[in-house]
């Protein structure tokens, strides 16, 4: 099982999108609010938003892309 498969179904924290793409907390946070950012999902009614790992890796394999 590649890394990719083992953690594309957990949910990131936006710290864990930042991380990832090696960005500030500011920078995840501009990108995450871009429209055609993948939705966030939000477990309980005052929870922080999650998004999930593969869509998120998706979006940025994306503009990698282009």
């Amino acid at each position: 099982m590649s890394e990719r498969t083992g953690i594309a179904h957990r949910l990131w924290s936006i710290e864990d999108i930042a991380e990832y793409a090696s960005y500030g907390l500011t920078m995840a946070r501009k990108v995450a609010s871009q429209p055609d950012f993948p939705s966030p999902i939000r477990i309980f009614d005052r929870a922080h938003p999650r998004w999930v790992a593969g869509e998120v890796m998706d979006f940025f394999e994306a503009r990698k892309a282009a």
